[in-house]
């Protein structure tokens, strides 16, 4: 106990040193776009939930305000949930999706809350998330204003220190909520005050009770959907946990954060852990992950974006499919922006909005001192030089980049590579192992030059791979905007780099006039020439399937959300024909 009484003091001291008010991130806003102001005069949200309403409107959720000091439970003397002077409300606010941001206002549509981390529109209706249940608005007159409150069901909840409730998402008739367990005041593990926290709860739309979906994290600020309508979650570094885990949520899955007293899906997985699908390193990344939110268009379409609350700025996430599970990578996108960003919704153009949060002075709940932000990212067009994509590649590893490389990426100097294991320790922030550096031995091109294969003997499983890039370029000379990506390598592909194309042999009978094809934001529909039963697949370039239908309505639909851009080949199979069509995505 002395020594864990020690250690806290020593971390107290080094995190005043270091300041949390930091310098972070270490860019400006991104080039390739321009911000924009949502806060009218007087308006200053300290933002917990974001989201849109059918007509445009966003509705902006606020929380109780800054915390005091805690108290103790006068049974356990465990720490408690500390005093809160504000009043959680939600706003209303129009006109924030076109240019001209005097016309946007806010009104106040609700209030009522405990301190409610989130909300989502499903078909018009509005569901938030409190701490202890959830709850559908009502608005009785058709005014704007929510005047009523539905229980759809309760959320298990006792007080403890940081036991907040994020969420919810929506999926397959069921609200989705991610659940902060108990912690001391220091941030370290310590005893539950009751059953089914630190979990992924979910519960039907309708109204219910919740049923426990996963178990194991800690502090999972951000709940969100994301490719092929899979749930994933953000979690906070601290006991058990040396980096942030982005983590792909499964029905009965444990991600590793042990409570006392054990769940029962804990214990049925033996205590095995599920590995997040990204280790975010603490401070070389990340140092309080938000919400993600999935990009919706343009050369980030498919991959996550996110906030950091104590860090600062906008981080990207990358996932890719190995071995049947996601892995993936981060990279720091943008800085530049008035607050640590808390929430954060996508639009259908490529635009970014972000809400702030903090609780001000040091509290590593904030970052800057800043406590209010709402601003909206808008693309320009300008290209800009930066990773796109980090990928496990048999022998090595696949950077993939948004324009073609200069001849300096030829070169290995200008590549290090590091990987270290996280062995999750309950001390806070322990497991981080020593890094080790690994020689690129030779470096290939893709022939358009937007990706380079790095050689790299020594990889191992379930390590961290750290890759820095120094002194490249673009063809054209733009240098490029982040040096830096990190790779979570829990699956080493068998896949080749740069595979060479296939000869991909049509049939004589032609798609022309038999298939007609309609692009959707996330799928192909497909007419078929009749109601025959067809076997409609769409083909890479390698001449293999990525995505398929079998239909017999005259009429076929193929999901291309997690789907490579380039050309494919659409064909379909039936009525004793082949029919083909060429398909860009």
């Amino acid at each position: 106990m002395k020594m864990r009484i020690l250690h806290l003091a020593i971390g107290a001291a080094l995190c005043a040193r270091l300041g949390f008010a930091n310098p972070y991130p270490e860019v400006g806003l991104h080039p390739g776009y321009r911000i924009m102001s949502l806060r009218p005069a007087g308006f200053e949200p300290s933002v917990t939930g974001l989201d849109f309403l059918p007509n445009g409107d966003m509705l902006v959720l606020t929380w109780r305000g800054s915390s005091g000091p805690s108290t103790k439970d006068p049974v356990t003397g465990m720490d408690k949930t500390g005093t809160r002077t504000g009043t959680p409300r939600l706003y209303r606010v129009t006109n924030t999706k076109g240019a001209d941001t005097s016309a946007i206002r806010f009104t106040e549509a609700a209030t009522g809350f405990k301190d409610a981390q989130g909300l989502c529109v499903v078909n018009g209706d509005v569901y938030v998330g409190d701490i202890d249940r959830i709850v559908k608005l009502v608005d009785k007159d058709g005014d704007g204003k929510y005047e009523d409150k539905v229980e759809i069901g309760k959320i298990p909840s006792y007080d403890g220190w940081f036991e907040y409730s994020f969420g919810p998402v929506y999926k397959d008739g069921k609200l989705y909520m991610a659940l902060a367990g108990n912690v001391q005041m220091s941030g370290w593990p310590t005893k539950q005050f009751g059953k089914d926290r630190s979990s992924v709860i979910s519960i039907p739309i309708g109204g219910g009770t919740y049923s426990v979906v996963a178990e194991g994290l800690r502090a999972p600020d951000g709940i969100a959907i994301g490719p092929d309508g899979e749930i994933f979650a953000t979690d906070n570094q601290g006991g058990w946990r040396p980096a942030s885990p982005f983590l792909h949520i499964k029905q009965g899955r444990f991600y590793g954060y042990f409570t006392d007293p054990v769940g029962p899906i804990q214990t049925a997985a033996n205590s095995k852990v599920t590995p997040p699908a990204i280790w975010a390193p603490y401070r070389d990344a990340n140092d309080s992950p938000t919400e993600p939110a999935l990009m919706l268009t343009g050369p980030y379409k498919g991959q996550f974006i996110y906030g950091d609350v104590g860090r600062g700025g906008i981080y990207r996430a990358f996932l890719e499919k190995v071995g049947g599970e996601y892995q993936g990578s981060v990279i720091t996108f943008s800085g530049g922006l008035e607050c640590g960003i808390h929430r954060i919704r996508t639009g259908a153009n490529g635009e970014i909005y972000v809400g702030g949060i903090g609780n001000g002075g040091d509290s590593n709940q904030g970052w800057n001192g800043k406590t209010f932000g709402l601003q909206k990212l808008v693309p320009t067009g300008v290209p800009v030089f930066e990773i796109l994509a980090t990928r496990s590649r048999a022998k090595g590893m696949e950077l993939e980049f948004t324009l073609p490389v200069g001849a300096a990426a030829e070169n290995t100097a200008h590549f290090t590579v590091k990987q270290w294991k996280n062995t999750p320790e309950e001390a806070y922030g322990a497991g981080k192992g020593t890094n080790e550096t690994l020689p690129v031995k030779s470096i290939r091109l893709s022939p358009d030059r937007k990706s380079v294969f790095l050689e790299i003997d020594g990889l191992k499983t379930g390590d961290v791979v750290g890759i820095q890039v120094d002194s490249v370029k673009s063809q054209d000379n733009k240098p490029l905007w982040y040096a830096k990506t990190w790779y979570t390598l829990n699956n080493i592909s068998t896949s080749q780099a740069f595979e060479a194309p296939v000869e991909i042999k049509l049939p004589a009978v032609s798609a022309s006039g038999l298939l007609r094809v309609e692009r959707l934001a996330d799928r192909l529909r497909v007419r078929l020439p009749d109601a025959a039963e067809y076997k409609v697949e769409l083909l890479d370039f390698q001449g293999r399937s990525v995505g398929g239908d079998v239909s017999n309505t005259g009429s076929a639909e193929i999901r291309t959300r997690s789907i490579q851009p380039g050309l494919h080949i659409l064909r379909a199979q039936g009525a004793g024909r082949t029919l083909t069509l060429p398909v860009v995505l």
